[in-house]
């Protein structure tokens, strides 16, 4: 494992998807906020917070980036998920959405869950449950409490979490196991769990909205297979007008020649759309898969910026 230094972002470590949570010993289970994932850096002070995928996203966070230069360290890396946070607790996308739109007026919280390097030392080799307990210790210092906030885990059957959990109306559960390192990339260590499927996609095309103009009506939808794309269907329900009318939008410089794609359409499933460059990302609702690979009763959910389509990987 090379050496994580502070300021320097690393690729984070990612849940696989799975069924069922785990029931044996050995496990902890944490909430799944619906919400951005985040690397917050502190050095010297100053406070840098990352995308998942690298990027400078601090002005964008508004006033955490101030909370987080707040804790009295010399040094840190956080790994964790930016959300809006309703009164019951459970995160609120949308609302997450028009914070982002404010800037330095930004009220968004850090869930922490996880501490990568504390004071000039690389801790990701010591054991989850270590680093979690450095994790809360350091947060139980600082001065301004609100927005950066501990994210708590139980421990227990998985099964009855998660039902609890599902109960509670969030998104799904995360189970890690206690001695695990932090690795880079998929790791089987930490497991997904969501109450309902979804699957993150690319957008290939659009068809307009009938009678109206500047709105979609459906999404053309695909997920990479090696250097082409699959079709796997068409969204067309689950957009607001505003969000509707957001996508048309996005979508419009994006205008191009139908994608390289894994086998040629039917008519019925190329017929009147306006195919875009493979960039965008948004996530979908479904009911399972067809035989032949077509999502059925897909919804759209939200648009996922925060995601390259480049580096999309399906699990």
């Amino acid at each position: 494992m090379s050496a994580l230094l502070a300021g320097c972002f690393m690729p984070p470590c990612l849940a696989t998807r799975a069924a069922e949570p785990p029931s044996g010993p050995g496990w902890v289970h944490e909430i799944k906020y619906d919400g951005y994932r985040i690397q917050a850096h502190v050095v010297a002070g100053r406070a840098t917070i990352f995308s998942r995928n690298g990027h400078d996203w601090t002005r964008r966070f508004g006033l955490l980036a101030a909370e987080l230069e707040d804790l009295k360290v010399r040094e840190l890396v956080l790994d964790g998920e930016a959300v809006v946070l309703l009164p019951s607790g459970v995160s609120d996308y949308h609302r997450l959405r028009e914070e982002l739109t404010k800037g330095e007026r930004a009220q968004i919280s850090m869930i922490a869950f996880d501490l990568l390097r504390l004071n000039g030392a690389d801790i990701r080799n010591r054991e989850l449950i270590e680093r979690k307990n450095l994790l809360k210790m350091v947060l139980s210092r600082r001065h301004k409490r609100g927005l950066v906030r501990f994210g708590d885990h139980a421990s227990g059957q998985g099964p009855s979490i998660f039902e609890r959990a599902s109960a509670l109306g969030v998104e799904g559960i995360v189970s890690k196991h206690c001695n695990s390192p932090y690795r880079t990339g998929r790791s089987a260590d930490w497991l997904k769990i969501k109450i309902a499927d979804t699957e993150d996609l690319i957008v290939l095309g659009y068809l307009d909205l009938k009678g109206a103009s500047g709105l979609i009506g459906a999404l053309v939808v695909g997920i990479p297979d090696e250097s082409a794309v699959r079709y796997v269907g068409r969204v067309g329900s689950g957009f607001s007008a505003k969000e509707a009318a957001a996508i048309w939008e996005a979508l419009q410089p994006l205008r191009a020649s139908p994608p390289a794609l894994t086998r040629r359409l039917e008519r019925a499933q190329s017929q009147g759309v306006k195919w875009v460059e493979p960039r965008l990302v948004v996530e979908v609702e479904h009911r399972g898969w067809s035989p032949d690979g077509i999502l059925r009763q897909a919804a759209f959910k939200r648009v996922r910026p925060d995601k390259d389509a480049a580096k999309l990987v399906t699990a």
